[in-house]
């Protein structure tokens, strides 16, 4: 084996957009000399069993593998034919699954270390120890936010602390990702070729739902300086036109994006962008200087129509103040996405029908329910376990993006409503904001690319078929990872 890494996000559910976190390692990595690959076997379309000559190919000394709850056990069959194949190659977890249940993971006897929180530094010194040291145990011992395994038993470093300067921190090293093949178009998009920019890490609310157990809760940002330096690369190296900026909350910090919007206009750089933004964080005045630096789209999460779900959840909205913003929004000429969940703890029918009716009344262009889905670390799967609402923990039905679609497994019930009844209502509150000859000429109206109108077709599709399959994704996957398992013992020899 070489002195080398190589970096997986790992085969599986589909997953378009570009794994930024694997590109930030790569950089770091590269910057401190240490040759380093990536292979996406998502984006490229691979099975477990084509995933491994890639491995081979590589001639690592260290795999580094990030992975999502949904897709972890994926990778633990492929862990469990990699470790009888290549004893010596050494295997490094992170990502939020991992960084959330270090023990479990570790305890699989299938990895080595696990990287928790944010990992460039954490991975560089863990990575640094391997080559030069063999992993001395006295040297593992100084690497904080690492886990490992120790005569069977598990040790916890102490965590690092975050990166207070993220300008420090070289761009991303997307030329090591096959980028042509990434369709970051999920949602409605202006201007093509898109390019995906993270500004930011951390979010300061408190949502039952969320986990910040990877970025943690204190805002920390790019100057709008870096930002725009990110851009003009982009518009150099691989044309850019639009940028998805996919920050949890990209104006968690109002006076720090009209910096960034001022600049952005300053500058000339001629791009269109979109994307999330928090209904506390927002009003006219930002959103005018937004539309004027090329916003287009924004995705607010509203969640529910119901005041006393929104406190059970802790999302810290006034419905009133969101009603405002949507219609100061459409002033403005910036389209809008409202998000809502079916299913939120404590959910009932007439909280549901009170989501439905909010929605009806909400001046956006677009609006998603997707059913609640509850993940590892978050305040609602332990209160869901607490109050025997959740169903079960097959990590490879935790998949929001599926339920927000409608063809997702629910795992998580409430206590007057069941998984199916969830699935109905969502079914109901779709049909309803859609099928609204206002909202259909709505929507038509603004309609500007065949790609948009392939979208909306999807979504009509998806939603509206008599008999759904809503499981065929998911199930697809499943079906895989066993198989593959059940004829393992034909790979390894």
């Amino acid at each position: 084996m070489d002195n080398n890494i190589l970096l997986l996000y790992p085969p599986g559910l589909p997953y378009t957009t570009p794994p930024l976190g694997l590109a930030y390692l790569a950089a770091v990595i590269e910057k401190n000399g240490i040759p380093v690959k990536i292979v996406d076997a998502s984006v490229e379309e691979l099975s477990l069993k084509q995933t491994f000559p890639k491995i081979e190919e590589s001639n690592c000394r260290i795999l580094g593998i990030t992975a999502r709850t949904p897709d972890y056990p994926v990778v633990n069959k492929l862990l469990f034919v990699l470790k009888r194949r290549y004893p010596d190659l050494k295997v490094v977890l992170g990502g939020p699954h991992a960084t959330l249940i270090p023990d479990q993971v570790l305890a699989s006897g299938l990895c080595d270390y696990v990287v928790r929180g944010e990992g460039e530094y954490s991975f560089l010194e863990l990575s640094k120890c391997i080559l030069e040291d063999g992993d001395s145990r006295d040297r593992l011992s100084q690497i904080n936010g690492i886990s490992y395994l120790i005569n069977n038993q598990i040790i916890h470093n102490p965590p690092r602390t975050f990166i207070e300067n993220l300008d420090e921190i070289p761009f991303p090293a997307r030329y090591l990702l096959p980028i042509r093949k990434y369709r970051n178009y999920g949602q409605v998009v202006k201007r093509k070729p898109v390019s995906v920019i993270i500004t930011s890490r951390g979010c300061p609310y408190r949502c039952i739902f969320c986990c910040n157990a990877v970025f943690g809760r204190k805002y920390r940002f790019h100057s709008p300086e870096r930002v725009i330096n990110e851009i003009r690369y982009l518009k150099d190296n691989f044309q850019t036109r639009e940028i998805n900026f996919i920050d949890e909350n990209l104006t968690a910090h109002p006076k720090r994006i009209e910096a960034l919007c001022e600049a952005i206009i300053a500058a000339k750089l001629d791009i269109t962008w979109h994307c999330q933004a928090h209904a506390n964080t927002l009003d006219i005045s930002l959103m005018e200087k937004m539309k004027k630096a090329g916003c287009w789209f924004v995705h607010i999460g509203v969640e529910s129509g119901d005041p006393r779900i929104l406190e059970i959840i802790r999302k810290d909205i006034d419905l009133k103040h969101v009603k405002k913003i949507f219609k100061d929004a459409h002033k403005v000429g910036l389209r809008t996405l409202a998000y809502f969940m079916i299913g939120n703890f404590d959910d009932t029918k007439d909280s549901i029908k009170k989501t439905i009716d909010f929605s009806l009344n909400l001046d956006t262009d677009y609006a998603a329910f997707s059913i609640t889905t509850p993940f590892p670390g978050t305040e609602i799967m332990e209160m869901a376990r607490e109050n025997g609402f959740l169903l079960e923990e097959d990590y490879a039905f935790m998949n929001s993006q599926k339920t927000s679609i409608g063809k997702g497994r629910p795992i998580l019930r409430t206590k007057e409503l069941n998984t199916e009844e969830l699935k109905r209502y969502q079914r109901i509150a779709t049909r309803k904001f859609y099928l609204r000859p206002k909202q259909v000429i709505r929507i038509l109206k603004k309609i500007e690319t065949i790609h948009q109108l392939m979208l909306l077709a999807d979504l009509i599709k998806g939603f509206f078929k008599i008999n759904p399959k809503p499981y065929e994704g998911e199930e697809g996957v499943k079906k895989e990872i066993d198989r593959f398992y059940h004829n393992s013992k034909n790979i390894i020899s």
